[in-house]
């Protein structure tokens, strides 16, 4: 696949952690990264996740509050109590 398959899923995946679109450089870059990756996410999930700009808007809040704040930024709603579990569960 050519990087411009994985624009829309780079902006998704922006629009969960960072509550914003991706500035063009960024998703250029990740989606050249889901290329390399074979379109496997963790890579580019784990580094979101951890990024300086996920630690600003998360700080140190529990692992709930991070699964209901993406649920807010995707879904407009605060996640259901089993998708809280299970990604609540993964994130730990």
């Amino acid at each position: 696949m050519a990087s411009e398959d994985y624009y829309d899923l780079v902006q998704t995946i922006y629009i969960a952690y960072y509550g914003r679109p991706a500035d063009v450089v960024g998703r250029d870059y990740w989606a050249g990264e889901l290329v390399t990756a074979a379109g496997e996410l963790s890579t580019i999930i784990n580094a979101f996740g951890t990024s300086e700009e996920a630690v600003a808007l998360y700080g140190a809040v529990s692992s709930e509050s991070k699964v209901n704040a993406i649920y807010l930024a995707l879904f407009g709603r605060s996640a259901d109590v089993g998708g809280l579990v299970y990604y609540t569960t993964l994130l730990n």
